[in-house]
Parts: C-alpha cells; sequence; structure tokens
C-alpha cells in the first residue's frame, strides 16, 4: 500500500468517526467536496464545521436560523487558543483564513439546500493579512542551528537518552525538508521501496496527486541510509512500508513531524517553526543565493510563481538598498 492511500484511509476514518456525532447535512456536505477536495483538508473543514455546530447549540440556535451576527461571534473566538502552557496566543492568518473558508463553503451548501435563505458570509469580509505580522526569515546559518540541536539533544539527560534511538530519524527528516522543500504530508507517505539509492532520487505523489521527482544528494544519502538501519532495529521483528516511523512502529504522522520540527527549532535558533516555515526557507536561501524566480518555483513544485513569491522572506533591506541606489545614480 501506497504511502497517500494508507494516509487517505487513516483520514476518512477520523473524518467518518467525527461524522457519526454531528448532522447528517454535515456528512452530506463532506461527500459533496470529498470528490475534488484532498482528505486532509475535508478534516480540517469538518472539524471546523464541527465546532460551529458545537457553538450555536450551545446558544440553542438552530441550523435554520444562522446568521451573520452568530457566524461573527464564532470567528471571534477563533482569533485566539491557548497553547500547552496555558498562554492565550493569537492564532495565525493562515488558520484563520481556513477557518472561513470552511464556514463560508458550508453556508454556500446550506443555502444550495434550501436549509437557509442567504450565506451569512457573503456580509462578512475575507480574512486579511495584516501588515504588521513579522515573518521569520531563516537562513543557511538558521538551518545548521537546527540539524545541531538534534546531534546534542534537547532537555533533560533523560530526555537527551530517549531521543538517541531516533536521532538518525530525526536529522534525516530535518535534511529532507532543507534540501527538498517538501510538504510535511507528502514526507510521512514516503516508502522505503521508493528511495532509489542506485539513481539517488525517489518519487513522491504531491498536493493534487502532482508527481514529485528529488535528488538525493550525498548529505542527505548518508542520513537515509544510517536512519534505515536503525529503523530496522527498531522494527525488530514487526513490518512497516513507512520510510518513517513513531515510537509506536507505526508510519510517523504530519502531526509527529511538526511537533519534531518545533521542538529541534525551538532548540536551535530560539524560536519554533514548523515545516512549513521550513518550506519557506528553502524558497527564500535559494532566491538569495540564484535571483531567480522562476528556477526556486520549479525547485518547489509550484504551478505559478506567484505562489512562490509568497513563501520568500525578504531581507528588509529593500527602501536601505533602493535609497543607497539612488544615491549612486543622482551623484553621477
Amino acid at each position: 500500500m501506497t504511502g497517500r492511500l494508507e494516509n487517505q484511509i487513516k483520514t476518512e476514518q477520523k473524518i467518518k468517526r467525527t461524522l457519526k456525532s454531528l448532522p447528517q447535512i454535515v456528512a452530506d456536505f463532506y461527500y459533496n467536496i470529498s470528490t475534488s477536495t484532498e482528505p486532509k483538508s475535508c478534516y480540517m473543514y469538518i472539524m471546523i464545521i464541527k465546532g460551529f455546530i458545537e457553538f450555536i447549540e450551545e446558544l440553542n440556535i438552530s441550523i435554520n436560523d444562522i446568521d451573520e451576527t452568530v457566524v461573527t461571534r464564532y470567528l471571534k473566538t477563533k482569533e485566539q487558543k491557548t497553547n500547552k502552557e496555558g498562554q492565550v496566543q493569537s492564532t495565525s492568518f493562515s488558520y484563520r483564513k481556513v477557518v472561513y473558508a470552511a464556514l463560508n463553503n458550508f453556508l454556500f451548501y446550506l443555502k444550495k439546500k434550501k436549509i437557509i435563505k442567504d450565506n451569512p458570509m457573503d456580509e462578512i469580509k475575507p480574512i486579511r493579512n495584516s501588515d504588521n505580522v513579522k515573518r521569520i526569515r531563516l537562513t543557511a546559518n538558521d538551518m545548521e542551528n537546527i540539524i545541531s540541536a538534534v546531534d546534542r539533544g534537547v532537555g533533560s539527560h533523560r530526555a537527551i537518552e530517549t531521543q538517541r534511538p531516533w536521532r538518525s530519524r530525526d536529522k534525516a527528516i530535518l535534511l529532507l525538508f532543507i534540501y527538498t522543500g517538501m510538504r510535511e504530508t507528502a514526507l510521512t507517505e514516503i516508502n522505503l521501496n521508493e528511495i532509489d539509492f542506485e539513481n539517488n532520487t525517489f518519487k513522491i505523489i504531491d498536493k493534487r496527486h502532482k508527481t514529485q521527482e528529488y535528488i538525493i544528494n550525498n548529505r542527505l544519502k548518508e542520513a537515509l541510509i544510517e536512519w534505515i538501519q536503525d529503523r530496522e532495529l527498531l522494527l525488530e521483528d514487526m513490518r512497516s512500508d513507512a520510510l518513517f516511523i513513531s515510537v509506536q512502529r507505526s508510519r510517523i504522522s504530519p502531526r509527529a513531524v511538526s511537533d519534531l520540527v518545533k521542538k529541534y527549532s525551538k532548540a536551535g535558533i530560539g524560536t519554533e517553526i514548523s515545516p512549513h516555515k521550513l518550506r519557506s526557507a528553502f524558497c527564500t536561501i535559494l532566491y538569495d543565493e540564484t535571483k531567480d524566480i522562476n528556477f526556486v518555483s520549479q525547485a518547489v513544485g509550484h504551478k505559478n510563481i506567484e505562489t512562490t513569491q509568497r513563501y520568500i522572506v525578504n531581507d528588509g533591506q529593500t527602501k536601505k538598498k533602493a535609497v543607497s541606489l539612488l544615491d549612486d545614480i543622482f551623484s553621477r
């Protein structure tokens, strides 16, 4: 079984378990979007709609009576979250954008089915990114510091000893992100037999069923070989198709990979970052080196360069450079 199919089945099972506690119209909505939407996105939508259903039930409001005020109040609750340490913090722009999209799609479906007269989202402005949000610009040196954190270990002596058997896995995962810029879900779906060391390549089925081929350089090859050797010892008599396994000896999940990246980035550079930020760093570092947006777009597997441009974090020196250039021009 391919890693993609394995993940898809697991996600669909989670969706179906969630739907059992929700009104039939939510299940109808899911089956309506499932043919054109990735399972992971479907699951996110269903979980957001589940939260919305629970919200209106607490207010003793039926689906038929949803209006702009109710939706706005729910959107407001999604602007903040409580982290593991019990601290309240703002949610990300990307998360709030997904919440908006999920509700908009669901309420549009309710209107189409004549369950509600109007879609309240038509009166609510789309979520906009704040100009004051500071984007993290990661350098090649930052990447090396994150890798060094794997070699050192993170936390107490006991925690470091627990990490030791999995160190080669964690290092291989981080190097894959750094050298390919691939998505976390795609990384978890790689099977062992898809790694071709003879030609130093591997292929994955990425978002929207697009095939991506990646090159394995010497550093990545050494890391993968070391992990595969450790993997066999960790599995013992158990069997798994997955290249990367969890401590439970099953295919590692995207969430576990995300937690892993956050842990080592916090230890390495003092800031928790996500696999998506590593993808952004891949684009930024390549662009800094080449100044060729088309090259970067092809390397990261984007369909158009507009998407790639959003991934690149500038160095904040544009105005300073502009003044310097103009000073040179007018002093000629």
